[in-house]
């Protein structure tokens, strides 16, 4: 789902989660110049380089990924559970 086409909740916790995955390490999707996690997710979702995917989407498209493929997606997705667990289902 293009996260342009979910609800303002979804979309700022969306970005509140890419936070948490560039904290922990995980590569900007865009060339910025900022080093600030929160500025660079922000940056981010203004280039609408987030992507959103409910748990059954990306089940499909990543379920049969390889275990190589899997980790090297496993810190750029984003699903509804994730957002949920995160903001503790609010």
């Amino acid at each position: 789902m293009d996260i342009n086409d979910s609800s303002p909740f979804m979309q700022v916790n969306a970005v509140a989660q890419r936070v948490r995955q560039l904290i922990r390490g995980a590569q900007p999707r865009i060339g910025t110049h900022s080093r600030r996690p929160t500025a660079i997710a922000l940056a981010e979702f203004r280039a609408n380089a987030l992507k959103v995917y409910d748990p059954n989407e990306a089940a499909a498209i990543f379920g049969d990924a390889g275990d190589e493929e899997t980790d090297a997606v496993e810190g750029a997705v984003l699903t509804t559970e994730d957002i949920l667990r995160d903001t503790g289902g609010r």
